[in-house]
């Protein structure tokens, strides 16, 4: 909620920003393979899960060596959170 909350503009802003984006999409690979995980959901609900965690973990191997310098950044980050989104709603509604 901090990323969302300070905008990246200048100064320390900035470093807020990023920090908590980077912690923000480091702890939501933890959370899909929990899910991907449990019992308690169906086979298309893992099966969309794997293929979440893969995009996330390409889309990480691609940014973190360049420290989120990335001609498409915007497009991977909103890549990166819609696959997650996706397969939570996957898990809950299938």
């Amino acid at each position: 909620m901090i990323a969302v909350t300070i905008p990246e503009t200048k100064g320390t802003k900035v470093l807020i920003h990023r920090n908590s984006a980077f912690m923000m999409s480091l702890l939501l690979m933890p959370l899909l393979t929990i899910v991907l995980m449990s019992s308690y959901i169906s086979v298309a609900a893992r099966a969309t899960s794997a293929v979440a965690l893969v995009i996330q973990i390409v889309i990480a191997v691609i940014t973190i060596p360049k420290n989120g310098y990335h001609k498409n950044i915007l497009f991977l980050q909103a890549a990166y959170i819609a696959v997650f989104h996706i397969a939570i709603l996957t898990a809950v509604y299938t």
